[in-house]
């Protein structure tokens, strides 16, 4: 009879350890996922900041693309215009 009742202490000091074991991991788990919330939360701005800058810079790029081609096709004309007062 003693043999079984040491196999349920075992049994229930197993389980116990297992849960606390668990219960453990996760709390230090969720202790990580709040510090690394934390530490992205800063960046948040910066990247806002960043990609603010990048489509400035993009929209940019467009409208000197587009005044660029205007200008050429001025050009163009002109050229053509005066090639056809030459002959």
């Amino acid at each position: 009879a003693t043999s079984t009742w040491d196999k349920f202490r075992k049994e229930r000091d197993f389980h116990r350890m297992h849960h606390k074991r668990v219960g453990q991991e996760k709390n230090k788990l969720l202790t990580d996922l709040k510090r690394l919330r934390k530490h992205y939360s800063q960046y948040e701005p910066t990247i806002k900041e960043l990609r603010h800058k990048y489509e400035v810079a993009m929209k940019e790029k467009m409208l000197m693309r587009l005044e660029r081609d205007r200008i050429n096709s001025k050009l163009e004309g002109l050229e053509k215009r005066l090639e056809g007062q030459k002959t």
